[in-house]
């Protein structure tokens, strides 16, 4: 097995289990007013959840990471993140902006 299809499975894998542990009944990243939240407002920086990027963030469940402030839609996917990789963690949040 090639070393990117590793990753790759590895990924799916992660992405599935951390799909499963979501717990956040928002499904929408999009707020009241129809507009993603602004996250400067929040003091993070993503704009969507890095484990479920369809669901909006919760500004009280954070993570650090390389000193950013990372939010997340629910306690549940924080598990998730924890179990990534620093490259993981770096894509999803790449993803998440």
């Amino acid at each position: 097995m090639s070393v990117r299809r590793a990753v790759a499975m590895s990924f799916l894998a992660v992405a599935c289990c951390s799909l499963m542990a979501c717990k956040s009944g928002n499904t929408s990243a999009k707020g009241d007013s129809g507009q993603a939240p602004r996250q400067a407002s929040m003091g993070v920086v993503n704009t969507k959840c890095p484990i479920v990027p369809s669901h909006a963030l919760d500004p009280k469940v954070t993570r650090e990471f390389q000193g950013k402030k990372v939010a997340f839609c629910c306690a549940g996917c924080v598990p998730a993140w924890d179990k990534m990789s620093d490259a993981d963690k770096a894509a999803a949040l790449k993803r998440a902006m």
